[in-house]
């Protein structure tokens, strides 16, 4: 039985190596064919060179004989009398030494005064004034040129008396008789083909098709020099362009083409008898299958029976082993991997619906659990809560990991606890979860949402570390809310913001927060644009001395207006841009045009001191300062010609980073200032800490500080505490020559306002300043 197989196994081995006799005679073949191409493009290359040799010689002898002619001291007296007679028998005798079929002579003007060919009409003008005007520039000048629908050799030479007199024209026409003489010399095809126009026009070919020609070289591009293999109304041909002049601008073109049937003739031939070969060789093979399967097919239908069985999840039925020693060990080998199988599906099914971390249920299961509860009939009404922790991956980069992987075990055991029974626990991914409450109206939702709420901010023991965690959470009801997953978890994802920028512990999802989100999303997408291809621009409000003696500075502030939401205001569109990451990209934009602007004020001699916003998030930045001052030095500018405007509350958010982020600039000259002092959580006590230079009261104390006696005790005081702390106080929001007048007595430093001027262009700013005739300097 053994010897059987073994000799069955031989015939597949001889079909096998049938099949790669095949392809060998394959690439036989193949390789016959290039080297008839090979051959073909040999002759080709050889062909060319004769060809333009010949030419060559007639432009060669074209110039002897327009030389001679234009020398010749008769002919110049000639030209130069308007004496017709003469011009014409020269010009006959000399065209007709050299067998010229165009001859013309012209006066200094390019006016034809006798011309004479086949193709000359009697009101016949020169046709190519370009000509003249190359041949004056070196002497005399050769090309080939359509006229009157036939190819012309043409030389071009000026008749110098000693001044130029006229010009004297000959040329040879190049027809099919020409074309004929040349072919044979070149062993091949020759065409004459025009590219001008809107196609190829064939002006005189060998073969008996013109359009052939025209169709080969409209498969060329126009300056294509390389031998290609071309296909024409089903013939194969060997084609080769190149310029009759020698200029690859020129619109002449001089086709070589062979026709590649009659030497493929044999290799069709050959390709029919391989293609017997191969028929044969398959049906010997399908022979040799035939046999194999005899023997083998019975097992294997066993085989595929049993695999069958396991696609529709059947994993227990054994594979009953019969036949010859492989086949056994197969059919064992089989059952083997049946129980395999079951193990692994039923791990794989597991982790296909549960978290790898916490074990609970995962996306997939929650959306269609969704589902499942819209599509009841009837209906029930539900809630999803989305829950997300705030800072998580804070505690991930400042303890680790492994510490981040043991809370979230812990909170996801916290969730499952809080929730009813029915409800279901999922973990959406990294520190996001949700729960699907079976049933349950908003007030039920609002209760299990507070429950839960209050479980998981409770500390945590992780490793002896006690942790603290704060969440968010977002309630979607359904159907009120939606009909489908899909949205049910995006209206609960803006609800979850809505509560984490609220500061509040969960929030319900309100009709219209998802058009203000899709629009949101739709403004960050332009804005990033707009940062990177010039959307954005800046405007620039000035900050004068109030005492009248001092720079001038300015606050720069930038604008957007959206090519299809016109303006859209900083309010709106910076924090997005914090929502997004896009923040750091935006505030290195506002740095960079400031200074780029300052720098073109230094060269119209205006001298400006400019200020820029930064948010809380650029303070977390530590390669802030770095760009600052690179950015500075590569426009040329004093580091104090720059001023870091930071809000107080950003100031607050983080003392210590905003400390050291805001030292290091100001220890490289860069001024720092606190933005809207007064609205925020910091004193002057604190700010003696602070490296800072001026302060900036906010507007709300400056507007009515004229009338209102409380603003003007709060503005008096710090402006005095600030002077003593060295420190130069920014009044921001005059609006009145009152409050103006009123904030120089108490000695603010400096001012800016309505009253002082509106944020203005960089333009409009130097208008400004020639109307109020500021020192700059």
């Amino acid at each position: 039985m053994i010897d059987s197989l073994r000799s069955r196994i031989t015939a597949s081995l001889l079909a096998l190596l049938v099949v790669v006799g095949g392809l060998i005679l394959i690439l036989v073949l193949v390789a016959m064919r290039g080297s008839i191409i090979d051959q073909a493009t040999a002759r080709i290359e050889i062909g060319r060179n004769v060809v333009q040799g010949e030419l060559n010689d007639q432009v060669r002898q074209l110039q002897r004989a327009a030389t001679v002619l234009a020398h010749d001291f008769g002919f110049k007296q000639a030209v130069a009398t308007r004496d017709e007679a003469t011009v014409r028998t020269a010009l006959i005798n000399q065209g007709g030494r050299i067998g010229a079929d165009l001859v013309a002579a012209m006066d200094p003007d390019e006016e034809v005064n006798l011309a004479i060919g086949p193709d000359v009409g009697e009101e016949a003008g020169f046709p190519f004034p370009e000509m003249t005007a190359e041949a004056d520039r070196i002497g005399s000048n050769v090309a080939t040129r359509v006229y009157a629908g036939h190819a012309y050799q043409i030389v071009v030479l000026p008749v110098l008396a000693p001044e130029r007199v006229g010009w004297t024209l000959l040329g040879f026409r190049i027809d099919g008789t020409v074309l004929s003489d040349l072919a044979g010399l070149a062993g091949t095809d020759l065409s004459l083909i025009d590219v001008a126009g809107e196609g190829p026009t064939t002006l005189a070919t060998t073969v008996p098709q013109p359009a052939v020609a025209s169709a080969l070289s409209g498969q060329l591009r126009e300056n294509e020099t390389d031998i290609r293999v071309l296909k024409v109304a089903g013939s194969e041909y060997l084609a080769q362009q190149s310029s009759v002049s020698g200029d690859p601008g020129a619109s002449l073109r001089l086709l070589m083409q062979e026709p590649l049937t009659q030497a493929l003739e044999p290799y069709r031939r050959l390709r029919l008898e391989v293609f017997a070969i191969i028929v044969v060789a398959c049906l010997l093979a399908a022979g040799v299958g035939v046999f194999v399967a005899r023997g083998v097919s019975e097992p294997i239908d066993r085989l595929v029976q049993a695999a069958g069985r396991i696609g529709r999840g059947e994993y227990f039925r054994k594979l009953s082993s019969r036949g010859v020693k492989e086949v056994r060990t197969l059919a064992g080998s089989f059952n083997a991997m049946q129980e395999a199988i079951a193990e692994r599906e039923a791990r794989i099914l597991h982790q296909a619906h549960h978290d790898n971390l916490t074990d609970l249920a995962n996306r997939v299961v929650a959306v269609d659990t969704i589902r499942e509860q819209l599509a009841a009939d009837p209906p029930e009404p539900f809630a999803v809560i989305l829950i997300d922790l705030n800072r998580f991956k804070q505690i991930n980069d400042t303890l680790g990991h492994s510490i981040g992987d043991q809370l979230l075990i812990s909170l996801a055991g916290r969730l499952t606890n809080a929730a009813r029974e029915g409800d279901l626990v999922a973990r959406l991914g990294g520190d996001e979860f949700m729960v699907i409450l079976g049933s349950g109206d908003r007030e039920q939702a609002e209760l299990v949402a507070q429950r839960i709420g209050d479980a998981l901010r409770r500390k945590i023991s992780v490793q002896d570390i006690q942790l603290s965690v704060e969440v968010s959470l977002g309630i979607a009801l359904a159907p009120e809310h939606g009909t489908d997953p899909e949205t049910l978890m995006r209206r609960a994802d803006i609800a979850m913001y809505g509560a984490k920028s609220d500061r509040q512990p969960f929030a319900v999802y309100e009709a219209g927060q998802d058009e203000r989100h899709l629009h949101q999303l739709s403004l960050i997408n332009d804005l990033r644009e707009a940062i990177g291809d010039g959307g954005l621009t800046l405007n620039y409000q000035p900050k004068i001395q109030l005492s009248g003696v001092g720079h001038l500075g300015v606050e720069a502030l930038v604008r957007w207006t959206h090519p299809e939401h016109g303006f859209v205001s900083p309010g709106e569109f910076i924090p997005l841009a914090e929502q997004a990451g896009m923040i750091s990209d935006l505030t290195n934009w506002v740095i960079e045009e400031t200074c780029r602007q300052l720098a073109q004020w230094d060269q119209a001699g205006i001298e400006v001191h400019a200020a820029v916003n930064i948010s809380a998030m650029d303070l977390a930045d530590g390669a802030l300062g770095d760009r600052v001052c690179q950015t500075l030095e590569e426009q040329d500018l004093a580091f104090g010609r720059l001023c870091i405007e930071v809000t107080e509350s950003a100031i607050m958010a983080d003392p210590a980073r905003a400390t050291e982020v805001l030292s290091g600039l100001r220890e490289r000259g860069v001024r720092v200032s606190i933005d809207d002092f007064g609205t925020g959580q910091s004193s002057l006590a604190q700010l003696k800490r602070l490296p800072v230079d001026e302060l900036k009261i906010d507007r709300s104390f400056v507007q009515n500080v004229a009338e209102d006696a409380e603003d003007r005790v709060i503005v008096e005081s710090t402006v005095a505490l600030a002077h003593r702390m060295g420190l130069e106080v920014v009044a921001e929001g005059i609006e009145t020559q009152a409050g103006r007048d009123l904030l120089t007595e108490l000695g603010c430093d400096r001012g800016q306002g309505y009253l002082i001027s509106r944020p203005l262009t960089a333009d409009q700013l130097g208008e400004w300043i020639r109307e109020q005739s500021l020192e700059t300097a």
